[in-house]
């Protein structure tokens, strides 16, 4: 038996992974980039487009170049994104452990 993704679990990975790639990765945990975008507009969330300029509108303050605010967003992203994504599998590996 194999964990399913929860809500909750796209919502958390929502800003830092696209529906395609939540998708690829998870395999057969996720389910399909169209229904996981159908979660996303049900919930209302903002798109990932949205996100990224309000982002951008908070990291303009910075006093730095537009090059050295766009590899602090990237590298930024890079930490939350593998930082979400262990201690998702972390999640699904102890929950799929309790099954065995």
């Amino acid at each position: 038996m194999k964990y399913e993704l929860t809500k909750l679990d796209y919502v958390d990975l929502a800003y830092v992974m696209t529906p395609e790639e939540i998708s690829d990765v998870f395999i057969e945990r996720a389910k399909s980039a169209r229904t996981i975008r159908r979660i996303y507009k049900n919930l209302n969330l903002p798109s990932l487009a949205e996100y990224k300029r309000q982002l951008w509108e908070a990291i303009v303050l910075l006093d730095a170049t537009k090059e050295e605010k766009s590899k602090c967003i990237e590298e930024a992203h890079r930490t939350i994104k593998n930082e979400k994504l262990e201690a998702l599998w972390n999640k699904i590996f102890e929950e799929e452990s309790k099954w065995d």
